[in-house]
């Protein structure tokens, strides 16, 4: 079917879907309201094992980007507007010693803290926590925070963790984690940052 241009009822016919070159149409372009346009997905898979034992201070977790870059488990994306906000989803395989040794985890981006407690007195303000009884145990930490960077910009997304005592805790792992158990597994724990056009 050709495709025709009516003048006099401003109506196009004969076009098929996909027919327009890629890039034709941009999030300017829609109407206004049309908000909740997902405009990237980028996700960051950890497989590997990490541990840490420092305490009293916020560590990041060691790895790299979703590109294989630099040294922290994290996610840089570049925002294509300032008015996009970025859902930052964070799904953590902790394990750590039964003694009551307690992870607090955050979330932060381009620098900054996104979200936390409340302050009160000289207890800790983070976006969460997991505690175990279980040195075959993990549990499974999640966060996630609609974050407006206001910049297009690249922003680097991580975790930070916080925790007092001075036994190991590990990211994918138990903290026993013995060989041959039928309670110790190898485990996954991802990123995933996603525009949102306003």
């Amino acid at each position: 079917m050709a495709i025709t241009i009516n003048g006099s009822s401003n109506t196009i016919t004969g076009l098929a879907a996909g027919g327009l070159p890629d890039g034709s149409i941009q999030a300017a372009d829609l109407a206004s309201g049309v908000g909740g346009k997902l405009l990237q997905v980028i996700q960051n898979v950890k497989t590997d094992v990490w541990s840490t034992t420092t305490q009293n201070t916020w560590t990041d977790i060691g790895g790299t980007d979703q590109s294989g870059s630099g040294s922290v488990f994290g996610i840089n994306i570049t925002p294509s507007a300032t008015s996009s906000k970025i859902l930052f989803i964070a799904s953590l395989q902790l394990g750590y010693y039964r003694s009551g040794d307690l992870v607090a985890c955050r979330l932060v981006g381009g620098g900054s803290v996104l979200a936390h407690g409340d302050a009160a007195n000289n207890r800790l303000r983070a976006h969460g926590s997991a505690g175990s009884y279980n040195d075959f145990q993990t549990k499974m930490l999640h966060m996630d925070f609609l974050h407006s960077p206001n910049t297009t910009s690249n922003v680097l997304y991580k975790i930070g963790i916080h925790k007092y005592d001075d036994e190991a805790t590990y990211i994918n792992r138990s903290y026993r984690d013995y060989d041959g158990s039928n309670y110790d597994f190898r485990l996954v724990s991802t990123l995933t940052a996603m525009e949102v056009g306003a």
